[in-house]
């Protein structure tokens, strides 16, 4: 009877213990890289965030300073 390789890891049976080794070692690398996708994403969103406060809060003293703001003109002048 031939062996059979389980991984815990990924609930699979392999035919040998280097498909096995292999295969969690493809699963850990795309889960570390899904995670740090996503570390990537948060830290983007959080700058974007920041920027957009940043933006209300000058066109807001912009709008109690002057008054009004025109920004058809502002986009072509």
């Amino acid at each position: 009877m031939k062996p059979v390789f389980y991984s815990e890891e990924l609930k699979k049976y392999f035919d040998t213990e280097e498909a096995c080794l292999k295969a969690e070692k493809e699963h850990n690398e795309k889960k570390a890289a899904e995670v740090k996708a996503a570390e990537e994403k948060r830290v983007a969103k959080k700058a974007v965030d920041e920027a957009f406060e940043k933006y209300i809060k000058l066109k807001n003293e912009y709008l109690k300073k002057y008054g009004e703001y025109d920004w058809f003109f502002s986009t072509w002048f």
